[in-house]
């Protein structure tokens, strides 16, 4: 069982916002997505239980505003893979920021195989074919989701630390 105490509704209400800001500001550009690695960051930082509630939270605000529930439905599985693939390559990685940024882009091409599948299970087209049509955006995706990581890791955990691993007689 997940304790939340008025810290981690506060942390998990900024990152959630982070999240939706990073993901509507960088929308108009094609292979742009600021998510996967913030959820790794996230996930780095805070362990898989609370990267978990972040997600859930961050997917129920998305479908609030809108998002279609196919999608919602996509992003739930999906989501839930990169940040318990992201909590044991960190385990593994001890916060080397060249294998998260590697992670990163290897995600981001496993994200579009992972779509196919869904895709497959909808409409019986090959799972394959969706990956392949949709591989140069995730690959361009990946490479700018691997120098986003490499740009953020150190100072977002470092902030993440700040806040929520010191302590803060405000907030307890």
């Amino acid at each position: 069982m997940v304790v939340i105490k008025t810290k981690d509704m506060t942390l998990i209400a900024a990152l959630v916002a982070i999240l939706v800001v990073a993901q509507f500001a960088f929308s108009f550009v094609v292979g742009v997505q600021l998510v996967f690695p913030l959820l790794i960051i996230y996930t780095y930082n805070l362990g898989y239980k609370k990267a978990f509630i972040l997600n859930l939270v961050f997917i129920l605000v998305r479908f609030l505003m809108g998002l279609p529930f196919l999608t919602v439905f996509l992003w739930f599985w999906t989501f839930n893979i990169l940040i318990a693939l992201a909590h044991i390559v960190n385990k593994s990685s001890r916060g080397n920021e060249y294998l998260a940024a590697g992670f990163t882009l290897f995600y981001f091409v496993l994200f579009g195989f992972l779509c196919g599948v869904q895709n497959y299970f909808i409409t019986e087209v090959p799972i394959y074919v969706y990956w392949l049509q949709g591989f140069i955006p995730d690959l361009l995706g990946g490479i700018t989701g691997f120098v986003a990581m490499l740009v953020l890791l150190k100072p977002l955990s470092s902030v993440i630390t700040n806040f929520y691993h010191k302590s803060s007689p405000s907030l307890s």
